[in-house]
């Protein structure tokens, strides 16, 4: 039986305009999202806002820069804003990477790496892996928070977290196998856990696959649809 790893959501990106990207910052701080920084992102011309996560990760908002090779990608750049990855944690990407090839089924696995620089010109970069090819459609990875700490972890204030990861649609029941045989998550009667985030598969007929994001917030507020691949949802903080 394969061992189950502990997990944490380290990131959940939105790809967006550039010229929308702060209005779509300002308004996640109406929820109650700190702005934790800004980040360009060498490897890939991209232009961030970082806003804070408990537990120390971020959602990250990313326009492609107009001279960055995703500029000119129509797999990546149609029908924005779209919600596009959420990444996990790992200890040990390659050791990841072995144990796909050992179990089959991520026969297009990536390394996923790269290099920031945040606005106060402070550089670091980042190594991870991906099950299959990230283009235009919805994705999920690991990443190594050793080699790219990240920076919220001393907070000064509560920062929503990620409640519940939803899959509907066609995706739906491959994602699942692969949050079970290579991701290892725990599975407890279906459901998935990423430490307290629950990740739920609902195999539904769709036309595309499609993520809901619930984060629990201090002020909820109404569900934000995005062009293309889903939305965020809001919902209370307990107590």
């Amino acid at each position: 039986m394969t061992a189950m790893v502990e997990r944490a959501v380290d990131h959940v990106v939105v790809l967006v305009a550039d010229d929308e990207r702060a209005a779509l910052a300002e308004r996640l701080q109406e929820a109650g999202f700190a702005l934790g920084d800004e980040v360009v992102e060498r490897n890939l011309g991209i232009n961030c806002h970082l806003l804070v996560l408990d537990g120390g990760g971020f959602v990250e908002l990313s326009s492609p820069d107009p001279s960055g090779p995703l500029r000119h990608d129509p797999e990546i750049t149609r029908s924005l804003p779209r919600l596009m990855t959420i990444s996990y944690t790992t200890s040990d990407a390659a050791a990841d990477l072995a144990h796909w090839r050992e179990a089959g089924g991520a026969e297009d696995a990536e390394v996923v790496a790269g290099n920031w620089v945040r606005k106060n010109g402070v550089p670091g970069y980042y190594v991870g892996a991906a099950p299959e090819r990230i283009r235009g459609v919805i994705s999920f990875q690991l990443q190594e928070r050793r080699l790219f700490p990240l920076p919220y972890l001393g907070h000064d204030r509560p920062a929503p977290s990620v409640r519940r990861i939803t899959v509907t649609g066609p995706g739906a029941k491959r994602w699942e196998q692969r949050h079970r045989d290579l991701f290892r998550m725990p599975d407890h009667d279906g459901v998935f856990l990423a430490g307290d985030t629950e990740i739920v598969f609902r195999h539904e007929d769709a036309d595309s696959t499609e993520l809901v994001v619930t984060f629990a917030v201090p002020n909820p507020l109404p569900p934000l649809a995005f062009s293309a691949g889903g939305r965020f949802e809001f919902e209370a903080e307990a107590g």
